[in-house]
Parts: structure tokens; C-alpha cells; sequence
């Protein structure tokens, strides 16, 4: 059964809403902190469109969902940066069946993020930036669009 609590941060109130013994973080409170209730879902979009929040939910995906569609997320990470490129939470979902992301709607509304459990112990924490590290240079490894170093070039 989903529920809902609140955080303070910085004086301001941030739901986490709880479903399936996970906790997802609302983007949309977070931004609401930023510019106010009206300008949150634009704050969240130009998030999601840029280079790094790509690579890296994108890596976070990678790792926990076996049925994200990677050769959607490689597109999305191709034309990030772009000025023509736009891009949504709902859209990035419905393309690459993301799961640490949600759009929800109604009560409690809004772009809901997993939230890394801060409750681990240091160990594991380290362990799943490890985790996390070595997947993105894998993805970095693996670029052909990346020019690699010749030996002499060192």
C-alpha cells in the first residue's frame, strides 16, 4: 500500500511518497523551492534534458531495471545538450521503461524520484557508488563517440 510522509529540508516540506517498500522523492517539491508552484514542471524538464541527469539516471537505470530499453536511452543521450532536444519525465518513462523515475498524478501529483536509501550502512553506500562508478565508465569505455588516447599521445 502506498503512503506518503513529509521531510523538512532547508524549511522546506518534501514528500516521500512509499510504495512497494521503496521511497521515491518528490522533484516537484524540490523544485517548487526553487521558483514557486508554477514554474516546477519547466525546472524539471530542463533537469531532465541535460547531458549529466541523462548519464546518470540513465546509468542508475542500467543497474536496477533489466527491462530498460538502452538503445532509447542512448538516443536521449546523444541529443542531450541540443538546443532542439526536449524532454519530459512522463516521455522518458513511456520511451525507456524507467522505473526509478514516476509521473503521478492527482492527490500527491507530481515527478517522483527513488530515493537512495541514506539508512545503509557506509559499506553499502560505498559499495553501490562503486557499483554505479564502474558502469559509467563502462558506458564511457564503450562510446565510439569518444576519442580514445594513442599511446603517445599520454
Amino acid at each position: 500500500m502506498a503512503k506518503n510522509k513529509k521531510i523538512h529540508v532547508q524549511g522546506s516540506e518534501i514528500t516521500v511518497f512509499h510504495a512497494e517498500k521503496q521511497d521515491y522523492i518528490s522533484l516537484t517539491d524540490i523544485a517548487k523551492t526553487k521558483e514557486g508552484d508554477g514554474r516546477a514542471a519547466d525546472i524539471i524538464k530542463n533537469w531532465i534534458r541535460n547531458r549529466g541527469t541523462i548519464e546518470f539516471i540513465g546509468t542508475w537505470e542500467q543497474l536496477y531495471n533489466p527491462n530498460f530499453k538502452v538503445v532509447e536511452f542512448d538516443h536521449f543521450r546523444m541529443n542531450a545538450g541540443l538546443t532542439s532536444f526536449v524532454l519530459s519525465p512522463g516521455k522518458w518513462v513511456e520511451k525507456t521503461d524507467a522505473i526509478g523515475i514516476f509521473v503521478k498524478g492527482g492527490r500527491y501529483g507530481g515527478t517522483y524520484a527513488h530515493l537512495i536509501q541514506q539508512d545503509l550502512p557506509q559499506g553499502e553506500r560505498l559499495k553501490l557508488l562503486n557499483q554505479t562508478a564502474i558502469q559509467q565508465m563502462r558506458l564511457l569505455t564503450e562510446d565510439n563517440r569518444i576519442k580514445k588516447l594513442e599511446e603517445g599521445d599520454r
